[in-house]
């Protein structure tokens, strides 16, 4: 390396220093902060004084080297948080939203993205304390501490059972120093999904919204649709319709022409689509 090397490494450093600290950090709720709180106290509401729900965030999952599947939240912690961060978990009593998620590293944040810092993360959703992750585990011993029922999603993380059940554990061991534990460990779907039912003014007009791109998808494909075009060229602008409206798909698109329309759940949309076909 000469020294018009040397410099321009040099050169290339600096910028990506400043690229590191010169990063916006503007965040919006995803969900109205009103809709939030209302949700907040419905569900302490339902827990009473000896309910306690836990939630643990989705997992990224990697799909080769450094890059990772498009991540989607549990629809549980996204229903009360709004929060589309992996690694994190949530305490809800019927006095206290706890939220822990680690501080953001600024180089990780040059690589994936800006990652909301604990103070942030308070203005995008009504929680009243932020740990980092290494705090959870204490902090869910003394919310255990007096509780009768522990409302938690078993069954979809093995790692995460093995962690609340041996605290759980651990808790009713201690006998009469913890007073009391959870007796019933009930699934958050039985406390959570009864809240989800119930439709609020604010997601009806977003199901209305949605319905309605959806219906301009069909339009569109309806009017260009015509034999020897292939299902995945449908498919194409089903879903340009909805980036257009910074919309993504609730679920992989379905362009089953002839036979194909035989099969629930066919997604390859590869087939030609042929004279007369139904589609």
């Amino acid at each position: 390396m000469n020294s018009k090397d040397s410099t321009n490494s040099k050169d290339t450093n600096n910028q990506n220093s400043k690229i590191e600290w010169n990063l916006k950090r503007e965040f919006q709720p995803a969900i109205p902060f009103d809709i939030l709180i209302s949700r907040k106290q419905e569900l302490q509401n339902r827990l009473g004084q000896y309910g306690i729900l836990v939630l643990y965030s989705a997992t990224e999952k990697l799909q080769s080297n450094t890059v990772y599947y498009q991540f989607r939240q549990d629809s549980d912690l996204y229903y009360l948080t709004g929060l589309e961060l992996p690694s994190i978990r949530l305490i809800v009593t019927y006095d206290r939203m706890i939220l822990f998620s680690d501080q953001p590293d600024p180089e990780n944040e040059v690589w994936l993205g800006i990652r909301p810092n604990h103070t942030e993360l308070k203005q995008l959703c009504p929680i009243d304390q932020v740990y980092s992750i290494d705090e959870f585990n204490k902090q869910l011993s003394d919310s255990l501490h007096g509780k009768l029922r522990l409302f938690y999603g078993f069954g979809q993380n093995t790692t995460n059972d093995a962690e609340i059940f041996a605290k759980v554990d651990s808790q009713i061991r201690r006998g009469r120093a913890a007073q009391s534990a959870p007796s019933a460990i009930h699934h958050t779907h039985s406390i959570l999904h009864q809240m989800r039912m119930i439709k609020s003014d604010y997601e009806i007009k977003q199901m209305i919204e949605i319905a309605k791109i959806t219906a301009e998808a069909h339009r569109l494909i309806q009017s260009i649709v015509e034999p020897n075009i292939f299902e995945y060229q449908l498919e194409a602008e089903i879903l340009s319709v909805f980036k257009n409206h910074n919309s993504v798909a609730a679920y992989p698109t379905i362009v089953a022409s002839g036979a194909n329309g035989c099969i629930l759940h066919y997604t390859s949309n590869h087939h030609q689509i042929g004279e007369n076909d139904l589609i």
